[in-house]
């Protein structure tokens, strides 16, 4: 309690935008005080699954971060991946410079400059879609119009959107992990990527989110086992949020 009061004072009474993370994979790093307490807290998610994620990445991996955020993952793996790539997935504008204001504040800290950030979206082939713009929900923009999110969004924008098997056909490196958090969008995603994930079968980081699009959840599970992926629950850790399910998605293969 003593550490969310710290926070809080710094950012309303003192008006410090930055302070640094406590604890965690990112301890130490300067990290924004104007969205969730957990990053700074260092217990944004699941250590078991940061665990698992981590255990993933080498030096050379090739990390697609779809729905980037203010980075929290790509700037985890950045801290490892030094001779790969992490492509950074995030259309929208307000968390995208938070993400890029965090990547120049931890410069000094930071292996490699192997982070891309990009402004466009992920779905299951290339077009321009309206999204959602809101910045009381900037955690959770979507372009499914039938979200709540989008339903009640003050302001909308459009954003190019791409699959992931345009972007290989296009030049982009092969990925060895992806993470898809995409508010409703993921069975898209999933679709645009059959060839990708056929042929190189990365691991997996999955949101699905129920809350935006009811049966998607169901619909991800069905057609990445299809694929021969092995799916595992990782549970509800600090986002109690009713419709949204987190997975480890890896081939059969690789088990």
């Amino acid at each position: 309690m003593f550490k969310r009061w710290f926070i809080k004072i710094s950012r309303y009474l003192f008006r410090r935008k930055y302070i640094r993370i406590m604890a965690g994979p990112l301890k130490g790093y300067w990290w924004t005080t104007g969205s969730s307490y957990e990053y700074i807290l260092g217990n944004y998610e699941d250590p078991q699954t940061m665990g698992t994620f981590c255990s993933w990445l080498k030096q050379d991996t090739v990390f697609y971060d779809l729905g980037a955020n203010v980075g929290w993952y790509s700037m985890v793996a950045g801290k490892i991946i030094n001779a790969g790539k992490i492509y950074a997935f995030e259309p929208m504008p307000m968390v995208r410079s938070l993400f890029e204001k965090h990547v120049e504040l931890n410069k000094q800290q930071m292996t490699s400059n192997c982070i891309e950030i990009l402004p466009f979206g992920i779905s299951d082939k290339s077009k321009q879609l309206v999204f959602s713009n809101d910045i009381n929900q900037r955690d959770g923009n979507t372009y499914i119009s039938s979200s709540k999110n989008f339903v009640r969004a003050s302001q909308t924008m459009m954003v190019a959107c791409f699959s992931i098997d345009e972007l290989l056909e296009q030049g982009y490196k092969v990925p060895d992990v992806m993470k898809i958090d995409v508010e409703g969008a993921e069975y898209d995603v999933l679709q645009g990527a059959v060839n990708t994930l056929t042929a190189h079968r990365p691991n997996i980081l999955l949101a699905t989110h129920d809350c935006h699009l009811p049966g998607v959840r169901e619909k991800c599970i069905s057609f990445l086992e299809g694929l021969g992926y092995s799916l595992t629950n990782t549970g509800q850790f600090t986002k109690m949020i009713e419709g949204l399910d987190d997975y480890i998605a890896i081939h059969i293969s690789k088990l």
